[in-house]
């Protein structure tokens, strides 16, 4: 499969209000638990990779400082305008793994579902020993533990993703299956930041048919820019699977998030 990654800015084109009308949340738990690990550090919160600011909106509303930090301006405007709908300031700084903002007094780092995103790792996480204060803290966020179970009627989603975006190069060109160099924790343990605490946390989601099929556009790998013109018949088949799938229209998935404190 082709392997050429789409420049950072443009891997999620076209995503960002999905994104925020779709993406589910973190639990609230796990963005306590940041909350109270980043409090005693004191300083500021630095979100990579923050899209339109889920991670950080929610740190922000908790009281810490934040800066959200993401390649695409999309992301970054919708963000901005997300939060000054719900009353909190922020700043914001377009900027990826390669391109660190010069910034200081940063206490903690988080990642939501982005660590992926951040190869080569080794270099990156050089990197941000380089950036954060001596006792400061790294959070990587994920909706989904490795390992976590799925419900029964993803593989609707998936099947029909497999009809539509194996063979697709510009699926592959946007990262999809890409830059996968082992699991986080492993990562983790050979980098500055080798001392983690794992905490996961059971939830339960509910959501709509909209919902869940408005959730593979905020992917980069099934985006509306990568399905372009297949997007309508790629849209009716998805609802008709899950339709299948799941008859009575109610999508509940029962899983674990996993929130990976990892320090110096």
């Amino acid at each position: 499969m082709h392997s050429r990654l789409a420049p950072p800015r443009d891997l999620f084109a076209g995503t960002a209000e999905h994104y925020i009308r779709y993406r589910s949340q973190y639990p609230h738990e796990a963005l306590d638990e940041i909350t109270c690990a980043s409090l005693p550090l004191g300083g500021r919160v630095l979100d990579l990779g923050s899209g339109p600011g889920t991670i950080a909106i929610a740190l922000a509303e908790r009281g810490l400082d934040v800066t959200a930090v993401d390649p695409s301006p999309d992301m970054l405007v919708a963000g901005s305008r997300e939060a000054e709908r719900r009353g909190v300031h922020l700043d914001w700084i377009e900027g990826d793994s390669e391109h660190l903002p010069e910034v200081t007094g940063i206490a903690t780092v988080t990642i939501g579902d982005a660590f992926h995103w951040m190869a080569p790792h080794h270099k990156f996480l050089q990197s941000l020993d380089r950036l954060v204060e001596p006792a400061g803290l790294l959070a990587v966020l994920s909706r989904r533990a490795p390992g976590a179970p799925r419900p029964a009627w993803h593989a609707a989603i998936s099947e029909v993703q497999a009809r539509y975006l194996d063979v697709d190069p510009q699926a592959a060109a946007h990262g999809y299956h890409a830059r996968v160099e082992a699991d986080t924790i492993s990562v983790l343990r050979r980098s500055p930041f080798s001392s983690i605490r794992e905490l996961r946390f059971s939830h339960t989601t509910s959501a709509t048919l909209d919902e869940v099929v408005g959730r593979q556009y905020t992917r980069a790998f099934s985006s509306s820019a990568v399905l372009g013109d297949r997007w309508p018949a790629f849209d009716s088949d998805l609802r008709a699977a899950l339709k299948a799938a799941e008859p009575s229209g109610a999508y509940l998935d029962t899983t674990e998030a996993q929130l990976l404190l990892a320090e110096r």
